[in-house]
């Protein structure tokens, strides 16, 4: 038996010794190493996570404010063109005696698109819609929504601050 044992163990230090000499395969390959710090699209992966967290965080504040219809709110981060459309809707309902409340139960906002400067992202958000309008006396006159929808933010920074420069979405959501 040590005899055989003696074999085995011959065997393997020979093929030992042979792949360590020649190699697994007859040309290897180069690797090269990458640090993170190269910049192939304008900013690094820890930058764009900043500008993500940023942009994000201030889709939350606009997206508070417009669910609110906190127009002098919205003045700031949206453009004054959205600004505007917003008015004249408030305007609109409030000449019909009418109030939007806005019942938003979220469910995802986060950012799905940034251009390679970092200056522009589109944030998604996500939730279950739950809006319905009411008279001057508190009677609801529309059936709440009640189903999800989604709404597609886009911000441009602009003199150091995140601003809406246009919401995709339908009509229902919307207005």
């Amino acid at each position: 038996m040590t005899g055989v044992r003696r074999g085995i163990a011959l065997a393997l230090a020979a093929l030992v010794v042979a792949v360590g000499v020649t190699g697994c395969s007859a040309s290897p390959r180069q690797t090269a190493v990458e640090t993170g710090t190269a910049k192939a699209e304008g900013l690094t992966p820890l930058e764009r996570g900043k500008v993500r967290r940023e942009a994000v965080a201030a889709a939350r504040a606009a997206v508070d404010a417009w669910t609110r219809g906190d127009l002098k709110a919205m003045a700031p981060l949206f453009t004054a063109a959205q600004v505007d459309y917003y008015r004249s809707l408030a305007d609109k309902n409030t000449a019909a005696g009418l109030v939007r409340v806005r019942v938003h139960e979220q469910t995802s906002l986060d950012a799905v698109e940034m251009d390679a400067t970092g200056q522009q992202v589109v944030v998604r958000y996500a939730f279950l819609n739950r809006s319905y309008t009411k008279n001057r006396s508190g009677a609801v006159v529309s059936a709440a929504i009640d189903k999800p929808a989604e709404v597609e933010i886009t911000l441009r920074k602009t003199d150091g601050a995140w601003v809406v420069q246009q919401m995709f979405a339908g009509k229902e959501t919307l207005e």
